[in-house]
């Protein structure tokens, strides 16, 4: 009897004891996170699943994969071939053309000065044309192996030897000064004339002309009307109207839903050193998520703008060590992953960057500037129409080393299949002349291009656009 009451109690202690962990368990411990649902699929436990989230694998750039051609230009036989930075064709020949700078050897020639009528024999003969597209130093240069003389340079010509020097020649023009160098590189002149004869021999070349050959570049007296807007010479000049691929574009789920994706937003506030635990949130009427600390503030539009702002300091571009030297090439470098990084956070096809602001004053760490980038997609910039303005995709601007401002549409830009006929570029240059006839000084066209235009409807265009020297404004031209 005795033995069966002890049984008992025993079981009694053991339930009570039980009961008393299930509810310690189930009502004091949390077993997920607050906003955990059993009953639907947690988008970001998905993202971890298909693997673009990772706070650990941010992008790092290199300032070699940042400081390359806009543009190669290849001359020979009478024709030339065209590839731009975004392209298809872009990625081989550039490849190509590495391998040859990599075995230059700049250090051991002393330059000479040569004249205009050298470097535009230069580019009507075999040549190789570098065109980057903006202004860098000959510092930034350095990174890929570039050893040039002068301070400022847009453009580098290689060309094959001739009869008196049976060396390659590279052509350097100064920015600044107009001064044109003349240096003979110790390589084989079999290289250079391999690679002019493989792509002049392609199927896509074209009989293009430079704004030189036509004349574009020299003021004309029509009558009693001076024609005082002049293009660049290097200009090259199409004379028929080309086909180009339509692309559409659309704001991604991660960005106009992204209060659904924390981790996502979490990653993105880290780049701009904040924190969701100590910053200020709220919602404006325009549907913006806004983030605002003592020191900053950030924005994301669901139309896909993302815009930053630094009340005071900024975030640092470079370590406090770092020499003089090396200053600018890392910020450019960390500014390209911040670029890059947002847009693998957002699961956004990164396209090819391209830096439209010129960079050649940059010599020291506490600079101030700033940068404009542009997406390049099949070969073409994709601009963002803002009320019928184009503007850049990316737009910084630094002061004292430090960004104080930060903006980036967020968007991906997909080809469709079909094909979209571009207007002539004779016309896009009459209505360009029309639109800048008032002016009594002389203008310099320093670019004149076709790219993509996109609302932030998603709708997508082509369009012509054109920049003056020393200004990194685009004018848009009216082709209808």
């Amino acid at each position: 009897m005795k033995k069966e009451i002890f049984k008992n109690i025993t079981l009694v202690l053991l339930i009570t004891l039980s009961i008393f962990l299930f509810y310690q368990i189930w009502f004091s411990e949390k077993l997920w996170p607050d906003g955990y649902n059993f009953f639907t699929i947690n988008k970001q436990n998905l993202l971890k699943t298909i693997g673009f989230s990772n706070t650990t694998d941010k992008v790092t750039v290199a300032i070699e994969d940042i400081i390359m051609p806009k543009r190669l230009v290849i001359t020979g036989n009478g024709k030339r071939y065209i590839a731009t930075k975004g392209s298809d064709e872009y990625r081989e020949c550039y490849s190509t053309i590495v391998k040859i700078i990599a075995n230059m050897d700049t250090t051991t020639s002393k330059s000479v000065s040569a004249d205009k009528s050298e470097w535009n024999a230069a580019l009507k003969s075999k040549s190789i044309l570098l065109d980057f597209g903006s202004v860098y130093s000959t510092d930034l240069l350095k990174k890929i192996n570039l050893l040039l003389p002068g301070s400022a340079v847009k453009d580098v010509i290689i060309t094959p030897g001739d009869t008196i020097i049976p060396k390659p020649i590279m052509y350097i023009k100064d920015y600044l000064t107009g001064e044109i160098f003349k240096l003979t590189i110790d390589i084989s002149d079999s290289d250079i004339e391999d690679i002019i004869e493989t792509y002049v021999s392609a199927e896509n070349v074209k009989n293009m002309p430079f704004a030189f050959e036509l004349g574009f570049d020299k003021t004309k007296e029509e009558g009693n009307i001076t024609n005082n807007i002049l293009l660049d010479p290097n200009i090259i000049i199409g004379l028929k109207n080309e086909n180009m691929q339509a692309i559409q574009s659309y704001t991604p789920e991660i960005i106009t839903d992204i209060s659904n994706y924390p981790l996502v937003l979490d990653n993105i506030l880290k780049l701009f050193n904040l924190n969701q635990n100590s910053t200020r949130r709220y919602i404006e009427k325009n549907d913006a998520l806004v983030f605002v600390d003592k020191s900053a503030t950030l924005k994301i539009h669901p139309s896909g703008l993302l815009e930053y702002s630094a009340e005071n300091g900024g975030i640092n571009l470079y370590s406090e060590s770092v020499d003089n030297k090396d200053a600018v090439p890392q910020a450019i470098s960390n500014i390209y992953s911040i670029v890059r990084n947002i847009m693998r956070f957002c699961n956004v096809t990164e396209p090819q960057l391209q830096i439209s602001s010129d960079l050649y004053e940059l010599s020291k760490q506490n600079f101030t500037t700033e940068i404009d980038i542009d997406y390049f997609v099949n070969g073409h910039p994709a601009m963002i129409l803002n009320n019928d303005n184009p503007i850049h995709p990316v737009s910084i601007k630094i002061e004292n080393g430090k960004i104080v401002s930060y903006s980036q549409y967020i968007y991906n830009l997909n080809t469709t299949g079909s094909m979209l006929n571009t207007t002539p570029m004779i016309k896009a240059l009459d209505n360009l002349y029309s639109k800048l006839s008032n002016t009594e000084n002389e203008l310099i066209v320093s670019d004149i291009y076709t790219s993509y235009a996109s609302d932030t409807h998603g709708g997508v265009k082509i369009a012509w656009c054109a920049k003056l020297k020393g200004s990194d404004k685009i004018i848009f031209i009216e082709t209808n």
